[in-house]
């Protein structure tokens, strides 16, 4: 891991956005995020559990490379990588439409929405690589799934995407 800062020029652009995000009346006092986004050949990734409101530059890493089965990655950033890293880069990996990963925990959505969302339904001894195994089935359909009924996971193709189909479903 090289300690020094991402100098990604994608940074700003993902604040803004996670902040505008933290103004959903849905989403205001809670949940703690991580959202990852394409790079080229890379992944930024938020480095730790961060409320939108707090991200700062300093947050990021970029993640160069990942073997899952290992789990081992090659990181440039200022704090270890989230447990989630191998998620996020297999799902951008399998599937070449998904730019922007959105991972929220703690969330508390009305019950209506909670009944309409698919539930991925897993062991929480599942490593990641068997865990993006069983997510990717049911994003096939759908930019948003829940699993376990505690965290939120959606995809889209770009920031302004995930702003809007956060807004559709909880705003």
């Amino acid at each position: 891991m090289a300690q020094e800062p991402s100098a990604c020029p994608l940074i700003p652009e993902i604040v803004k956005t996670c902040r505008t995000i933290a103004t959903i009346p849905s989403l205001m006092n809670s949940p703690t995020m991580i959202v990852s986004m394409r790079y080229g050949k890379r992944l930024l990734i938020t480095g730790e559990l961060r409320r939108p409101t707090e991200l700062t530059s300093n947050d990021f890493l970029e993640i160069v490379d990942v073997d899952p089965v290992k789990q081992i990655a090659i990181v440039i950033g200022m704090s270890p990588p989230p447990e989630c890293t191998s998620l996020h880069w297999l799902l951008q990996q399998a599937r070449r439409d998904i730019n922007v990963t959105l991972q929220c925990k703690g969330i508390k959505l009305p019950s209506t929405l909670e009944r309409s969302l698919p539930t991925v339904n897993t062991l929480d001894s599942l490593g990641y690589l068997d865990l993006a195994k069983t997510v990717l089935p049911a994003l096939q359909d759908h930019n948003t799934i829940l699993i376990n009924s505690q965290e939120m996971l959606t995809i889209s193709k770009s920031l302004s995407d995930i702003e809007q189909t956060l807004r559709s479903l909880v705003g």
